[in-house]
């Protein structure tokens, strides 16, 4: 079983390609473009003078474990429709299928709040903050590397 997801584009500033600072990150702009694309140079080599702006493209696809197709596997993702800001990947930890728990539903639960709290100005700049108030309202038993 696949499950195939869209694929959001967002152009963020040239600068953010060679300078990468994270106290920056939050402070970067996102805007909706149709579609461009990024050329990968070697990093000797000057920056292409053409674009002022990078894309981003995302998409996800979803194969899960031949032995876990019949429940979609363990795993969760999220993509926000508001220009693809927010990406979670959830990795659920299969260890706990080894204590009748099922894996799948922590990881699901866990980006199902990430989902809900997208938005919320107190949170969406903050990626800890939005993974926190997910966790917090997580009541499903369980763990998933994020």
């Amino acid at each position: 079983m696949a499950i195939s997801i869209f694929r959001p584009s967002v152009s963020l500033p040239q600068h953010f390609l060679y300078s990468i600072n994270p106290q920056k990150f939050s402070s970067i702009s996102v805007i909706r473009k149709k579609q461009s694309f990024l050329h990968c140079v070697a990093s000797d080599s000057a920056p292409p003078p053409t674009r002022q702006e990078m894309s981003l493209s995302v998409g996800m696809y979803l194969i899960p474990h031949p032995n876990k197709v019949e429940k979609g596997g363990e795993d969760a993702f999220f993509v926000s429709s508001d220009n693809g800001e927010v990406i979670v990947v959830a990795d659920g930890v299969s260890g706990w299928a080894e204590k009748n728990v099922d894996p799948a539903l922590f990881s699901r639960e866990l980006v199902a709040n990430v989902s809900s709290l997208v938005g919320n100005v107190e949170v969406n700049d903050d990626p800890r903050i939005l993974i926190k108030g997910a966790h917090a309202a997580t009541s499903s038993i369980g763990s998933a590397t994020v």
